[in-house]
């Protein structure tokens, strides 16, 4: 008998105490269906960070100017702020939500860097770039983009893509975790070039290379470059187009 008490004494014990560590799991939002674009006020921003799921298309232009176009129920959870150079946007809610429109529209003189990440899709119209720009694709996201640029700096990881046209003098390029550098139809007069992770990158370069390649990636480049520092490993391979 003692010990059948102590036993249903534990499982009381357990009962409430697992009652007292329950969290409610936040509710998935449901977009209304009913579009409001919304203007913000924020200029000299030189670097744009977007996230969560968001679709954004940045331009250039002259002036600065930031709308988003969302269901009117998920402006209540929409973030959009700058700190320093940096203007960052995001969707901040704990749980999820389905049939949800979020696009953002930016214009600015200049980027010097872009960060896409948690399954958000970055358009970039047609920059002419006169300083180096950095350009970042995390999280199942995918980045468009033109630009003619002195200088270029790429990295996709976790499952992303980069797709960009137009030209530059020299590109870091860097692909991990199963993500795509389509530069195909980008010109490069150099580029350094590094995928892991079952990664895979096509590119165009016209006089130097170097590659760095592992974990099952695959490069193919077009053009006649120099070929500098290489290294494959891991069931790698490289092949000129």
């Amino acid at each position: 008998m003692r010990t059948l008490s102590l036993t249903l004494v534990a499982i009381l014990a357990l009962t409430l105490s697992a009652c007292s560590f329950y969290i409610p799991m936040p509710q998935t939002i449901l977009g209304s269906g009913k579009l409001t674009t919304k203007n913000f006020e924020f200029a000299d921003f030189q670097s744009v960070d977007v996230g969560s799921t968001f679709q954004a298309d940045v331009s250039q232009s002259d002036t600065f100017s930031v709308s988003i176009t969302a269901d009117d129920n998920l402006f209540d959870y929409i973030k959009v702020d700058k700190s320093g150079s940096k203007l960052s946007i995001r969707f901040d809610y704990r749980g999820g939500y389905t049939r949800g429109t979020l696009k953002a529209k930016i214009t600015m003189p200049t980027l010097e860097a872009l960060r896409i990440s948690g399954a958000s899709t970055g358009n970039v119209s047609e920059f002419k770039l006169s300083k180096p720009a950095t350009l970042d694709a995390s999280g199942a996201s995918t980045l468009i983009g033109s630009f003619v640029a002195d200088r270029i700096d790429v990295h996709v990881s976790g499952a992303s893509k980069a797709n960009l046209q137009g030209n530059a003098n020299a590109a870091d390029l860097k692909a991990d975790g199963a993500s795509t550098l389509n530069l195909n139809d980008f010109s490069l007069d150099s580029a350094s070039v590094s995928l892991s992770g079952a990664s895979n990158a096509r590119i165009s370069v016209k006089s130097k290379l170097d590659y760095n390649l592992s974990g099952a990636s695959h490069l193919t480049y077009d053009g006649n470059p120099t070929i500098g520092r290489s290294s494959s490993s891991g069931a790698s391979s490289v092949a000129k187009k």
